[in-house]
């Protein structure tokens, strides 16, 4: 799930042009990422001698163009960068080709809204910054300390809990932490979005961006508050918010929902144990648009190939497709085994998975405009 893409400057690539140019970038493919950035950038880490070698700016110290080529390994976990060194005063130039663990230059699993902002000095003391994922914002926060009264509750400064101030920001406001020990009102569900639990529903759709537990799948992303395409909350703030849609305008660009439509379908070929598999549909807001398979009208039998009729959906809005099951096998018991496929216009789209062995949970994201 991961892509590398390097840069040089074009009159920077050959002589007798040589200059110090290059630089590289990875990003990572995540069915957690907002539908509008499924590749995320990844934050680069810090080196207290150079900075880090992949960064353009570490070109004219090194003398090299850097980034000619890059190739990642098949797991993602070493990559491969060429380059070209220069001198200027024997002019005797060589190639070369360095390999690096991916984890010496990168936190690859540092999934955040504000890449370049990991080590940049300033802390960030809540998540997804402050994790181990994230070397703890690139350092730039302190080690995790435990609270008292709190032994699994890791922070960056235990003196914010149970300060008389509600602190509603992960990891503070969780269960380990006493819901920031008292100073933040527990969890409670949200009216249209399943499986999102925050202390404070009004937030949701507020028109302000907010960090997790708000700005995540399960609550629309902050009821779209974070998301390129904004949602407008139609109720008083005292009730629990429903949405309707209301579009952002971008300098260059514009868009806006197609009755049209985009025509999408789904072939599922159950396995041995169908009564273990479901899947759900579901927009923007979180709204299930369509559903099937366990806890559902919509039932299968074993070993068979279902072809559903096409959903007509609106471009240039983004939905998700998520299919689970219980036994976290995906659908590869029986002969044949089982797959699920999804076609947008015709096409096949893909999520994490082949569609037969996605363990518990795989997800598409569906998007076209």
């Amino acid at each position: 799930n991961l892509l590398a893409i390097s840069a040089v400057k074009g009159e920077c690539d050959a002589e007798p042009k040589f200059c110090a140019t290059g630089y590289v970038e990875l990003y990572r493919f995540d069915s957690s990422n907002p539908p509008h950035r499924p590749f995320t950038l990844i934050p680069k880490k810090k080196n207290s001698k150079y900075g880090n070698i992949v960064q353009e700016s570490e070109r004219k110290r090194d003398g090299n163009v850097f980034g000619l080529h890059v190739i990642l390994s098949g797991d993602g976990s070493i990559i491969c960068i060429s380059g070209f060194d220069f001198d200027k005063n024997s002019g005797k130039n060589s190639g070369f080709v360095k390999v690096y663990n991916v984890t010496e230059l990168f936190y690859p699993h540092c999934i955040v809204d504000k890449a370049r902002g990991i080590g940049n000095g300033n802390c960030r003391d809540y998540e997804p910054y402050y994790s181990a994922a994230c070397g703890y914002d690139g350092s730039d926060c302190e080690p995790p300390k435990i609270p008292e009264n709190y032994p699994e509750c890791l922070v960056s400064d235990p003196n914010l809990i149970n300060d008389g101030t509600c602190y509603d920001k992960l990891p503070y406001n969780t269960e380990k932490c006493g819901f920031d020990g008292g100073d933040c009102s527990n969890f409670t569900d949200v009216k249209g979005y399943p499986g999102c639990l925050v202390s404070n529903y009004t937030k949701i759709g507020d028109g302000k961006c907010d960090d997790l537990p708000y700005n995540s799948r399960e609550c629309g992303f902050d009821g779209g508050d974070c998301l390129t395409i904004k949602f407008a909350p139609t109720t008083a703030p005292s009730q629990r918010p429903t949405t309707e849609l209301a579009f952002s305008q971008s300098p260059s660009t514009s868009m806006s929902p197609s009755v049209r439509g985009v025509l999408v379908r789904l072939e599922l070929r159950t396995d041995s144990f169908p009564e273990e598999t479901s899947w759900t549909l579901v927009d923007i807001a979180g709204q299930v648009v369509e559903s099937g398979g366990a806890d559902t009208d919509n039932t299968y039998d074993a070993q068979k190939l279902y072809i559903l009729p096409e959903w007509r959906l609106k471009t240039c809005l983004p939905y998700t497709f998520t299919i689970t099951d219980l036994y976290d096998d995906g659908v590869e018991d029986g002969y044949p085994q089982g797959y699920f496929r999804i076609f947008v216009n015709g096409e096949r789209i893909m999520g994490t998975s082949d569609g037969t062995n996605f363990g518990s949970k795989d997800s598409v994201i569906i998007y076209y405009c």
